[in-house]
């Protein structure tokens, strides 16, 4: 849901943080109670990565809604939970993107904006509001590249969850995550988005096994890390998809950590299983 909090090409708006919250928690839910060891999964990740890819149509950040509440539909399906427990896990998920969009709106409302940044105004001009995208079925004929993208995104999701289910049903989440935020309606930004998810990968596992290492941080310290990786992350992911690659993965390996996974299990799996799924 954090994904979302970056907002530059517009006034912050709380209420795009809060639906992404809705359809995130969403995706969890009915991750966790499908299951990946059931039939149920592939159906549901079909038509959650169709929808995902045809979002792009509407805007970037429609499709960027659609992949982080994939995600966590496919993270969710490691759970092996019950019914009960995956209202549970769907509300917790609910409950934490809806404490995002406060954090943001009280970050926005009482930190003011720097004063070169845009500002709203008439359209056609720097800050202005977006004008109104056409219809989504008049947009995807008149570029059918869309429709190109949702298919191939629909079918290398698919095949990633194959894969999935196959090598590793708590960690192989990965393998999909993978493809899913790479792909893009332009097959050469997708090849060079795979190159860096490869290689920024490689570099933030070697960063937190030498920082795990080194640091052997406590739990206080893991939190510290993981808050500090974040921050990076996000300042850069509109800047350089390798280097925010780098410290996502110090991120995850690092929260993976909290749920009692050896670090070095969590760092070799997530080198691995990004491999795969760039790969596809």
């Amino acid at each position: 849901t954090d994904m979302t909090m970056d907002q530059p090409e517009r006034p912050f708006s709380a209420r795009i943080v809060a639906v992404t919250a809705v359809v995130v928690a969403l995706g969890g839910f009915l991750g966790a109670l499908a299951g990946i060891e059931g039939w149920v999964i592939y159906p549901l990740v079909g038509a959650w990565a169709l929808a995902s890819g045809l979002a792009a149509a509407v805007s970037a950040r429609a499709a960027l809604v659609g992949v982080s509440s994939a995600t966590a539909l496919l993270y969710a399906a490691s759970f092996h939970i019950s019914t009960a427990e995956s209202a549970r896990a769907g509300l917790w998920m609910l409950v934490s993107g809806l404490g995002a969009a406060a954090i943001g709106w009280a970050a926005h409302r009482f930190i003011p904006r720097h004063a070169g940044g845009p500002a709203p105004g008439r359209p056609g001009t720097p800050g202005a509001a977006a004008p109104r995208r056409p219809a989504l079925r008049r947009e995807l004929f008149a570029q059918p590249k869309y429709l190109h993208h949702a298919l191939r995104l629909t079918t290398v999701t698919e095949a990633a969850t194959v894969l999935y289910r196959l090598l590793s049903t708590t960690d192989g989440f990965w393998i999909p995550e993978a493809a899913l935020f790479i792909g893009r309606p332009d097959a050469g930004a997708t090849r060079r988005r795979s190159v860096l998810r490869i290689a920024g990968s490689a570099v933030g596992v070697t960063l937190t096994t030498l920082v795990l290492v080194i640091v052997d941080p406590s739990p206080g310290g893991l939190a510290g890390i993981s808050v500090v990786a974040g921050a990076v992350a996000f300042a850069v992911h509109r800047v350089n998809f390798g280097l925010y690659v780098v410290f996502v993965t110090v991120l995850f390996v690092v929260l993976t950590a909290f749920g009692g996974v050896p670090e070095s299990h969590a760092v070799v799996e997530r080198l691995a299983f990004n491999v795969l799924g760039a790969g596809l």
